[in-house]
């Protein structure tokens, strides 16, 4: 298993935490970062060095949970993505 932070770590937003287990690439959560000095958009390109994504698990709808997710939909629009009900109804 290997486990990566692009974004959310040692900051406030931004949480984006990938997950590599066998031939899984999962994420916890891709939001946005709020500081003016940093680009908003989490690491995506680190992501994919480390083997992809198939699948998101949102924690729940904030921006700085989910803002990034529309980034991840243009390259695949198939992407799985699991909450719970109250979370995809947003």
């Amino acid at each position: 298993m290997r486990l990566g932070f692009a974004g959310g770590a040692m900051e406030v937003g931004g949480s984006c935490i990938y997950l590599r287990t066998g031939n899984a690439g999962i994420l916890l959560d891709a939001g946005v970062r709020q500081a003016a000095d940093r680009d908003p958009i989490p690491d995506f390109r680190m992501i994919q060095n480390m083997g992809g994504v198939d699948a998101i698990l949102i924690s729940h709808a904030h921006m700085d949970h989910i803002g990034g997710v529309i980034h991840l939909l243009k390259e695949k629009p198939d992407l799985r993505i699991y909450g719970s009900k109250y979370t995809i109804a947003v």
